[in-house]
């Protein structure tokens, strides 16, 4: 299951452009989720901007890819 969050703010599914699930092997499966969102300054808080990629596993993992935008 993987989500999208900005500045620790769960992204509204709107903003979600795909999301897809690939088996790549007998155990093996590749899950892609892209995201569009249109930025203004209220998104930039001192500048900067946090975009995470979270990602869930069965529920008993997480972890989190974290890109920091600064202007």
């Amino acid at each position: 299951q993987l989500s999208w969050e900005m500045n620790k703010v769960p992204v509204e599914e709107d903003n979600v452009i795909f999301r897809e699930t690939v088996h790549n092997g007998k155990k093996l499966y590749v899950t892609r989720i892209g995201l569009r969102i249109r930025l203004t300054r209220d998104h930039f808080h001192w500048g900067k901007l946090k975009v995470a990629c979270v990602a869930q596993i069965k529920a008993v993992f997480w972890s989190k890819g974290v890109e920091n935008i600064f202007v």
